[in-house]
């Protein structure tokens, strides 16, 4: 099994939703804390400011979900490494109790918000890491063979994004992990949590997550 690993996040409300507020001139900005739920934070998401947890996934091609992770920092970069650690103790496990040798991973699909030195260079499976969003990774130019081995990390990651080879793997990203983060909120309700504080939230995202699995399994053995 040539598993693609895919990661992303989204900000789930731990508390309640804030509107953004802007400051009054001249005025400096009073610090504040929750105290109902303090492991949360104020963080950007799609719909504004939300008081929330920052909520990852690993992914497999074929959708199923083995890995969460949920942390209170503002952005991704330092939740990579976690994410690609733990998945592959979830595909040496699996490799264990199934005695099967096809659990290894194959590539590591991330977007853009993992794109950091660290993140490149670290120990551990392939990877694509793409440099931009995804408009502007769609509009660059199309590169062709390998990029030169004086150039940087960060550049060799861009050039290969950008092959054609590159970018048909990359696509399946959105195809992979989206429907998944769908399927999270429509299907199993986790809009919000419903507990306060981050041991309390990730058992929920944790117990949401193997629900999903077994309710794909399950379709999949009577189909």
């Amino acid at each position: 099994m040539n598993v693609f690993q895919v990661f992303t996040h989204h900000v789930r409300t731990a508390v309640e939703s804030l509107a953004k507020a802007g400051a009054a001139p001249n005025r400096k900005r009073s610090t504040t804390a929750n105290t109902t739920d303090p492991d949360s934070r104020l963080l950007a998401s799609q719909h504004g400011i939300v008081q929330g947890f920052n909520a990852q996934l690993a992914v497999t091609a074929d959708q199923l979900i083995t890995a969460v992770g949920l942390s209170n920092h503002a952005n991704d970069t330092e939740e990579l490494i976690p994410m690609m650690t733990a998945t592959a103790q979830a595909a040496a496990h699996l490799g264990e109790v199934t005695r099967r040798t096809d659990t290894a991973i194959g590539t590591v699909l991330a977007d853009a918000g993992y794109f950091t030195q660290t993140n490149l260079t670290a120990p551990g499976p392939d990877r694509l890491i793409a440099a931009n969003d995804r408009r502007k990774q769609a509009k660059a130019p199309v590169t062709t063979g390998t990029a030169p081995p004086t150039a940087s990390a960060a550049d060799q990651m861009r050039h290969r994004v950008a092959t054609e080879e590159g970018r048909q793997l990359y696509r399946q990203r959105c195809t992979i992990v989206e429907p998944v983060n769908g399927h999270l909120k429509d299907r199993i309700g986790l809009r919000r949590f419903s507990r306060r504080g981050l041991p309390a939230a990730i058992a929920e995202l944790n117990l949401a997550a193997a629900t999903l699995n077994l309710l794909k399994l399950h379709r999949a053995a009577i189909a």
